[in-house]
């Protein structure tokens, strides 16, 4: 501490303390400038990007797993009707050739929707109690009973994206007696339906079921595979290129 002096009452000088006078260095406070705000809103929005990106694909992958989950159930319950009726399902236009019949009514152009061959399938398996049971364990969420045109009751099953799926018969073996002319055309031995060149050619005579997928759009497999290629099928299908 220094001292300064100043007059006293007889006028001499009398020591007297003084501070020393020190200048304070003003301490920054703390703040982002603007370059850093906006990294740091910059690494923000690319995290949640990322993170509903993650999210999106697994939710998409576990509707597909339930989804095909549907479709491996509505096979094993064909599977218990044909093991009790000791039989293969038949498809094809009753009354052709003359009085015949069949399980799933669809002529070999498919003028039938595939939709609805679908609740024929279902209206005619639930007949049999073992293939209710595996029907049963499928969720109730898949399944919608609406009125059909006719105002009755049916039962349809929905992807888990609330799309109706489509059920694909492989075409009927060739009938030359009652068909002049009819040849071969599929790898498993039977007609190609229009059905199979839309949604995929179903092999060796088994059925085929398929949802359109997480965009709800089957496509034309003829004129652009891309639309289809998120098709959700029991089986994989065989490709077009392989029959004429």
């Amino acid at each position: 501490m220094s001292r300064r002096y100043g007059p006293n009452k007889d006028g001499g000088a009398i020591a007297q303390p003084c501070g020393i006078n020190r200048r304070r260095t003003a301490r920054r406070s703390p703040a982002f400038t603007l370059i850093e705000l906006v990294v740091v809103i910059s690494i923000i929005l690319l995290l949640v990007g990322l993170t509903m990106s993650v999210g999106l694909a697994v939710r998409s992958q576990s509707e597909t797993r339930q989804t095909e989950n549907v479709l491996i159930l509505l096979d094993q319950a064909v599977k218990q009707w044909q093991i009790a009726a000791d039989r293969q399902l038949s498809w094809g236009t009753n009354g052709m050739p003359v009085n015949a019949v069949y399980d799933v009514e669809g002529d070999i152009q498919g003028s039938s929707s595939a939709e609805e061959q679908l609740v024929q399938l279902l209206s005619r398996i639930r007949t049999n109690s073992a293939a209710r049971e595996v029907l049963a364990q499928i969720d109730d969420d898949f399944l919608l009973q609406e009125k059909d045109d006719n105002d009755e009751l049916v039962m349809r099953l929905v992807d888990a994206w609330g799309k109706r799926i489509c059920l694909l018969h492989p075409g009927r073996l060739p009938d030359p007696d009652n068909y002049p002319g009819e040849t071969v055309g599929d790898i498993d031995g039977t007609i190609r339906t229009n059905h199979e060149n839309t949604f995929g050619v179903a092999l060796n005579r088994i059925l085929l079921f398929v949802s359109a997928g997480p965009d709800g759009e089957f496509g034309n497999l003829e004129s652009n595979p891309d639309p289809a290629a998120d098709n959700v099928y029991s089986y994989k299908p065989g490709l077009i290129e392989q029959a004429p």
